[in-house]
């Protein structure tokens, strides 16, 4: 067992939806951790979140993302951004004051994208790190570890950590994701997620 060729999307080189240039990243992390010692180790990356690449079923995922912010004084109250929101995480008050709910933003950009006046902005991109996917006989998603990394140095850091620990503490066949199941999430987030 070893790191994995690295699978990718095309990314936002191809795609309009692409937050993130994909096959580049995922050419740097292949030269990195390929045919690294350690048990079965998939990574997948994803330029945007509609997830073309499965990153959620993968040991290590890295999604593009975009936080966006409203800019009221560009804003003609057409409500674009709310239609087009995939999740409803935009809303609008009486007085045309947008609001995004952060805990039902996927990121992805279409407020930002459907927007005519430029009034929903790209405040920071970046990406999205999911760690401990698995398909096969015991299936478990991926989870979302970190809301936005800003810098490929920061996720090439928890990139670094994340396999350490799989290489410390995975058992013989146990995939990461069973691995941070059985020694539980505080173990995960002193070792892997840890802000230095």
């Amino acid at each position: 067992p070893r790191v994995r060729t690295v699978m990718a999307c095309p990314g936002a080189d191809t795609c309009r939806n692409g937050i993130i240039e994909t096959k580049e990243l995922a050419r740097r992390i292949d030269e990195k951790y390929f045919s690294k010692d350690a048990g079965k180790y998939k990574i997948a990356v994803c330029g945007c979140p509609n997830n073309c690449a499965k990153v959620m079923i993968n040991d290590a995922g890295i999604m593009g993302g975009v936080m966006p912010v409203w800019d009221a004084e560009k804003c003609d109250d057409c409500g674009r951004c709310r239609v087009s929101c995939p999740t409803g995480a935009i809303s609008s008050s009486e007085s045309g004051v947008y609001t995004r709910d952060e805990e039902k933003c996927i990121m992805c950009g279409q407020c930002i994208r459907n927007c005519r006046e430029n009034a929903w902005e790209a405040k920071e991109k970046g990406y999205i790190l999911f760690l401990g996917g698995t398909m096969g006989k015991k299936p478990k998603l991926g989870e979302r570890v970190k809301k936005l990394i800003q810098s490929e140095d920061e996720l090439f850091r928890f990139l670094d950590r994340a396999l350490q620990y799989y290489q410390a503490h995975g058992k013989r066949k146990e995939r990461f994701g069973h691995t941070l199941d059985r020694m539980g999430a505080k173990d995960m987030e002193r070792d892997v997620l840890a802000v230095e």
